[in-house]
């Protein structure tokens, strides 16, 4: 029993794919080909699978309109059919349920590992903006009918009327809502409509504050460090508002079209966004001044694709002119790769710095690039390669911390514990100081041995892992502990933002000998 005990071994490893492939970026990596057009925009899970919505144009009798989930080789892994055009991009849970909206009037849940509907929730009018996802998961969207809707994850209506309040109550905008919500630090969602009401709202659904800008408000709001909500509107106008006053801090009119594109942050705080006709905008995100050597003006049609920055400073974004173009920050083209449709779609960046988005082409592309995204609070569209609507937890730490090593492999402190394990665990990346959190450790009593941990409930890709001989491993499964002869239970339950875990082993049936968690983290 003794030698048991002392054979198990406690490792905490952090694996992150940062391996630059050494590939000439801006060249294809691979493609897929549907049977469709996409205007949607790729969501990634941190096993690298792409989940991008794709919409029918043919005149036949065979519904070509999909959600399809490929593998990080290009493969597909799967494809459900839907009732209608999907200009949404998915909102990937921490449940790893995928929702996402439709023209058809609703709200789908998808398993993202086999695509298998799980529920659908009925509006009556087209959603064609995506799903933000709050601390509780809870669902938030808006529809053509001018409607806000809150969604449990077991698709029941959180805002609710009627004798037996089952009845959906949306919060009623004036027009259209074209934007998708965004959340900000305490839960409330931001979201305009196309009519130029632009409100805060409450997750009880209390309006907070609205102002009418009378302009519409078809991009989605970016939300800055210090509370600065960035949008744009119809007429070409970029707006940094200051939550509480209904005069702008600043703005800018680009003088060109309806901007469609999005705003997103850099790490210095700049905000940029594709405006109207074929300009790439970068403004001072305190002043509103156009940043020196900006904008970049090559593309030849509109610019609607939102810009991804890499962590080198590198703007991606996609034109109407059928290109995915690379520009570094000082507002110069890299490179440009051409597609045989429009690049509607926001474009995603991965772990390895592969650029991902799809074109009215009907393809799928993977680009080499050669830098992962960045760590910035909004990098992307929806904020994050899950696409869910509100800061990365883990970015919104880095800001916290104001760590000058932001990479998650970091060890500020060389303690030993990556970035990503400090937060994870809940401990200070600056100071050696590991008695903030339980890491996996053993205690013995009668015939059974206990095995426990914990780690933050945002910090996805946690798992335990388990292996006999330090060559093999396999991850724990906590939904089935009768698949382990040698487990005779497992017991979870959040603590103040935590998840506690314990194993209690069977010494009796052989255990294993070693233990893990690895963590991996986009």
């Amino acid at each position: 029993m003794n030698l048991l005990i002392k054979s198990i071994s406690l490792i905490l490893i952090s694996n992150f794919a940062f391996q630059l492939m050494g590939q000439e970026p801006g060249t294809l990596k691979w493609s897929y080909i549907t049977n469709g057009e996409i205007y949607s925009s790729p969501t990634m899970d941190i096993d690298g699978i792409i989940y991008i919505g794709v919409n029918d144009i043919t005149d036949d009798d065979v519904n070509d309109n999909h959600v399809i989930a490929l593998n990080s080789d290009g493969s597909l892994k799967w494809k459900t059919e839907v009732g209608d055009w999907v200009d949404s991009t998915p909102a990937l849970g921490a449940n790893g349920v995928l929702y996402i909206g439709c023209w058809d009037g609703f709200l789908y849940a998808l398993d993202s590992e086999t695509g298998a509907k799980l529920w659908t929730f009925e509006t009556f009018g087209v959603i064609d903006g995506s799903p933000a996802i709050g601390k509780d998961g809870v669902i938030y969207f808006g529809n053509g009918e001018s409607a806000l809707y809150a969604v449990s994850s077991d698709g029941i209506p959180v805002w609710t009327t009627g004798p037996n309040e089952l009845e959906a109550s949306p919060f009623l905008f004036q027009d259209w809502i074209d934007c998708s919500p965004t959340l900000d630090a305490d839960n409330n969602i931001w979201v305009g409509d196309l009519f130029g009401n632009l409100s805060q709202i409450a997750p009880d659904k209390t309006e907070l504050w609205n102002v009418d800008l009378g302009i519409g408000i078809p991009a989605s709001p970016a939300i800055g460090k210090d509370g600065t909500i960035y949008i744009a509107d119809e007429e070409g106008y970029v707006l940094a508002m200051t939550p509480g006053n209904d005069e702008p801090k600043w703005f800018f009119k680009t003088g060109l079209e309806r901007i469609e594109s999005s705003p997103i942050i850099g790490p210095d705080g700049s905000v940029y966004i594709g405006a109207g006709f074929n300009s790439l905008y970068a403004f001072d995100g305190q002043t509103g001044s156009v940043k020196t050597g900006w904008p970049f003006n090559e593309p030849t049609d509109v610019i609607y694709s939102t810009p991804a920055i890499a962590e080198d400073g590198t703007i991606y974004f996609g034109s109407g002119d059928n290109n995915l173009y690379a520009v570094d920050n000082s507002g110069k083209k890299r490179w440009s790769f051409q597609t045989g449709g429009f690049v509607d779609s926001s474009p995603a960046i991965g772990p390895d710095g592969t650029v991902y988005f799809g074109s009215t082409d009907g393809k799928v592309y993977a680009v080499y690039g050669d830098s992962p995204l960045g760590f910035s609070r909004w990098p992307k569209f929806r904020g994050s390669l899950a696409a869910n609507g509100k800061v990365d937890p883990y970015r919104r730490w880095l800001e916290a911390e104001n760590l000058s090593e932001v990479n998650p492999s970091s060890d500020p402190d060389n303690d030993g514990l990556e970035n990503v394990l400090e937060w994870a665990f809940g401990t200070d990346p600056n100071q050696r100081n590991l008695n903030d959190a339980r890491y996996p450790n053993v205690s013995f009593s009668g015939e059974r041995l206990t095995v426990q941990a914990e780690w933050l409930v945002d910090a996805l890709g946690v798992n335990y892992q388990y292996s006999e001989t330090l060559n093999a491993w396999e991850a724990l499964d906590f939904e089935s502990p009768k698949n382990y002869p040698w487990l005779e239970s497992v017991v979870s339950e959040v603590i103040e933002g935590k998840l506690h875990v314990r194993l209690e082993l069977k010494l009796a049936e052989s255990s294993p000998k070693f233990f893990r968690l690895s963590a991996i983290q986009n």
